[in-house]
Parts: C-alpha cells; sequence; structure tokens
C-alpha cells in the first residue's frame, strides 16, 4: 500500500516490471543513507581510537578512517575534488587531536622538578607536561 503511493508510475511487459518513484522519496532516502554513513564513521572511529592503545594500531585506524571518509564524501556528495580534500583534511585533524591528547588516562601527566632557594625563599621549578 505505502510503495503504491511512493510510486510515480510502472512500466511493464511479458518480462519484467518497472517502477519509477518520486524525486523527493529518493533524495531523502539518499540523505538518510549519507547521514547514517556519516555519523557512524565518527562515532566507529573515536570509539576505536579510545579502546586500541598501541600506536602503530591506532596510525592504522587512523590511516583508514581518513580513506573511508574520503571514499564516502567522494560517493555521497557532488562535492569538488578541492572541497573533498579540505573536508578529509578537517576530518584528519580532529582524528589527529583526538589520538594526540591522554583521552581516557587515569595518569594526568609526568613532572620532574626541584627547589631552588638561597636561604629565606625558595622557589620550586617543574618541567613536565599535562594530560
Amino acid at each position: 500500500m505505502a510503495d503504491q503511493a511512493l510510486q510515480q508510475s510502472v512500466y511493464s511487459d511479458d518480462l519484467r516490471q518497472v517502477k519509477q518513484y518520486e524525486g523527493r522519496w529518493l533524495a531523502r532516502l539518499a540523505t538518510a543513507c549519507s547521514i547514517a554513513i556519516a555519523t557512524t564513521l565518527l562515532i566507529a572511529s573515536i570509539l576505536l581510537l579510545y579502546f586500541f592503545r598501541g600506536p602503530d594500531v591506532r596510525l592504522a585506524l587512523v590511516i583508514g578512517f581518513i580513506i573511508l571518509f574520503a571514499i564516502g564524501v567522494s560517493i555521497s556528495t557532488a562535492a569538488t575534488r578541492d572541497s573533498v580534500f579540505a573536508a578529509t583534511a578537517a576530518y584528519a585533524a580532529v582524528l589527529i587531536v583526538f589520538v594526540s591528547g591522554n583521552l581516557g588516562d587515569t595518569n594526568t601527566g609526568t613532572f620532574a622538578g626541584y627547589i631552588m632557594g638561597n636561604g629565606s625563599t625558595s622557589t620550586i621549578v617543574l618541567n613536565g607536561t599535562m594530560g
């Protein structure tokens, strides 16, 4: 019943039947598929990069997701090459920032320091990085 409401017309002969759908319905379906693919790529990349801690594995995941993202943008949009490159570079930058941060680590940083003083005052000098 719903299938008939979406159809614009039906052509048939003895061997086959061809259904033609409205353009709006197909455009909405394509948009929904694009959104689902993009969302899955973003969420899957963040989850996998969060759970895998090895640098080699993370590098391989980042490269794989960048390639998948570029292919997905190329296929699902009518973007030009330079737009695909710009979007892929932005996506890669987000992944690199995520990987380079210490998200999820309980260690907040590594510090080394020493105390300097002249007898009446003391100064604590810390060298290190915050995670």
